[in-house]
């Protein structure tokens, strides 16, 4: 595991009030991908890096940690981009023990403020250690985009999604 000095973690995930927080979760959702298996039982989603994006179910944005199984994914977004129009470090709490539990309000807490109209969803994708001398961590998220308008007419021209 990577040790990163910094700061104190208190001073970096900055505070938001309630209304501030409550009008970033109106606007940007935690993503997360799944893939489908099917079997004789019938089809089940599972966690897969390399899956398709979906929202997950409204959760408190204090839960740690949001990733963990269940997610409850709830549909996938037919016109976010798939594909990340950006990557940022964010730094979360350490839980019990040295277990990564990162929470939605921390991140929503760390979305630099020149993307808060371009971004409508986050997916927290790789850890990349501890914030040294602490059971603090770092992870790598990236930031989601809808699709540009005549992308999204073209994809319903093709009947590839519904506007």
């Amino acid at each position: 595991m990577t040790e990163i000095s910094l700061e104190k973690i208190d001073e970096l995930i900055p505070k938001l009030s309630e209304e501030e927080l409550e009008a970033r979760m109106a606007r940007i959702k935690p993503m997360i991908r799944y893939s489908s298996k099917t079997n004789s039982n019938g089809t089940t989603l599972f966690q897969d890096g390399e899956g398709d994006l979906y929202y997950i179910a409204d959760i408190s944005p204090g839960i740690r940690p949001f990733t963990c199984e269940p997610t409850n994914p709830t549909t996938q977004p037919e016109d976010v981009n798939p594909n990340s129009y950006k990557s940022i470090r964010t730094y979360h709490y350490g839980g019990c023990g040295v277990r990564f539990q990162p929470s939605i309000g921390d991140v929503l807490a760390q979305i630099p403020e020149e993307d808060f109209e371009r971004c409508v969803g986050f997916e927290v994708v790789g850890y990349l250690g501890f914030i040294e001398g602490t059971r603090d961590h770092i992870a790598e998220t990236k930031l989601y985009e809808k699709y540009p308008r005549k992308v999204l007419e073209a994809l319903a021209k093709t009947g590839l999604i519904k506007t």
